[in-house]
């Protein structure tokens, strides 16, 4: 599937790749998973492509100390090959011109807070302080940015009005942070790029800053069966944000119905 991505995306000549997280479906990939992945990335960096790449939950570490499932490419040092993993703003060169981008990693309390921070809080107030922190640092990237430069979020994490397909709905932590599309559209901000939510959504309703799941490659479960699966192609300019949904042709998932009222050993 990531194949039919990037030779759509190099035959329309894009300028750079933005990945929103979850590169594998666990944190463990199989070596075949990271050998195909790898093979992609190496032909996004052979056509002088800038790629940001974010880490999402999925990704994360399975414990203290050990890297995500995405930081070795990052130890490569490969050119134009951008892995972050904390709160962070870069600046890329394209064929085009500049872009900033405001990244936000799938947010953990252990990157925000310390663990005396959180020990005498509740569940809820941890969470609303998290929102509060991410909606402040965009606020805080936005004032350092080159009004003469587009600007794109490029986050893992929920917004609350987000569309759940299928398993999410029971797989979305109550303790997770979720912002409010508010704080994806204020002044300044040309396009929100966004991760997590499985099914392709436009949060802003036509509307500027656009503010888009563009959902995942693949189908992962039946509550996706009618799910449209894709990618997206932005074009960004200051104040001014577009983009176009490609739908890709992924494996399809069938129900199929037999009624056995009438058999006897059914």
């Amino acid at each position: 599937t990531l194949e039919q991505v990037l030779d759509q995306a190099f035959e329309l000549g894009i300028d750079a790749v933005l990945f929103a997280g979850d590169a594998y479906r666990t944190n463990r990939p199989t070596p075949t998973q990271e050998r195909e992945l790898a093979r992609h990335i190496e032909r996004i960096g052979r056509a002088r492509v800038p790629l940001v790449m974010i880490v999402g939950n999925h990704d994360l570490p399975p414990g203290p100390g050990q890297a995500s499932a995405i930081e070795v490419f990052r130890t490569l040092k490969l050119p134009n090959i951008h892995v972050i993993d904390r709160p962070e703003m870069i600046r890329i060169e394209t064929r085009r011109g500049p872009l900033q981008v405001v990244c936000i990693p799938y947010p953990t309390r252990h990157k925000l807070f310390t663990r005396e921070d959180v020990r005498q809080l509740s569940e809820d107030r941890i969470r609303q302080m998290m929102e509060e922190i991410l909606t402040q640092f965009i606020t805080n990237e936005i004032e350092k940015k080159n009004p003469s430069e587009p600007l794109v979020i490029l986050a893992h994490l929920a917004v609350s009005e987000a569309n759940l397909s299928g398993t999410e709905r029971m797989m979305l932590l109550a303790e997770e942070p979720k912002l409010l599309p508010s704080a994806l559209t204020q002044s300044g901000i040309d396009y929100a790029a966004l991760g997590h939510i499985h099914r392709f959504q436009d949060l802003s309703r036509g509307e500027q800053p656009p503010v888009v799941y563009p959902g995942a490659l693949e189908r992962i479960d039946f509550g996706e069966e009618k799910d449209k699966k894709g990618f997206v192609i932005v074009d960004v300019e200051p104040g001014r944000g577009r983009y176009q949904f490609f739908p890709l042709a992924c494996r399809s998932f069938v129900t199929i119905e037999i009624d056995l009222t009438e058999e006897d050993n059914p």
